[in-house]
């Protein structure tokens, strides 16, 4: 699509240019007056000389544009490290139900201010992805953004889901008979959550290097 507009401003010069000869064509011949040659070529200047603005224009918006997709696109992976805090929350998370199942569900002050801190790190550097996405899919087409494994929309939503199922689990398996059951089914939402969390990663290491 840039290619094609690069082509129409190339075209539109050269319409141009070939306009102003038809304009002062007949003047060539009648041409005596030294003033009336030099405004002449003054207009065909002026007409190159935009052609030449318009190209250079073009040339610098499109300069301009990878650049700040690369530099958002860094942005967003530099954002990205933050993201492998959310297994460390559903970890703290599902130690804490294995805790209350092993303890009669007696409550912990240190493992609920454990679980206090992984939360909040996890929420500050999901706020952090979430700014960093709002400005990088500006600069990706709709294909990229509908392939990208790790959308800060979906981490919004898994954050939202993710722990409140395993509070599910951990209330539908209670006690010391149940705790088998959670751990395996605790482990599969750690496993995802890395699962994606190397999948952005990959992603946009790779989109680095080919905008480069």
């Amino acid at each position: 699509m840039k290619q094609i507009g690069d082509w129409v401003v190339l075209g539109m010069v050269v319409i141009g240019a070939f306009l102003a000869g038809l304009v002062w064509r007949p003047l060539l011949v009648k041409v005596t007056d030294t003033k009336d040659y030099l405004e002449m070529l003054s207009f065909v200047a002026t007409v190159i000389a935009c052609g030449v603005a318009i190209n250079a224009l073009t040339a610098w918006k499109k300069q301009f544009h990878y650049a700040e997709r690369f530099k958002s696109l860094k942005e967003l992976k530099d954002a990205s490290l933050g993201l492998h805090s959310f297994r460390g929350y559903l970890q703290k998370l599902g130690q804490r139900c294995m805790y209350l199942q092993m303890h009669q569900n007696i409550l912990s002050e240190e493992m609920e201010l454990e679980v206090d801190a992984a939360r909040e790190k996890w929420l500050k550097d999901l706020d952090a992805y979430n700014k960093a996405w709002g400005t990088a899919a500006a600069f990706m087409t709709d294909a990229e953004r509908k392939s990208f494994p790790g959308p800060a929309p979906l981490f919004v939503k898994y954050s939202l889901q993710w722990p409140l199922k395993i509070v599910a689990l951990y209330s539908d398996n209670p006690g010391p008979d149940g705790f088998s059951i959670f751990t395996d089914g605790h482990r599969e939402y750690i496993e995802e959550a890395r699962r994606i969390y190397a999948l952005t990663v990959s992603s946009l290491e790779l989109k680095l290097r080919e905008t480069r």
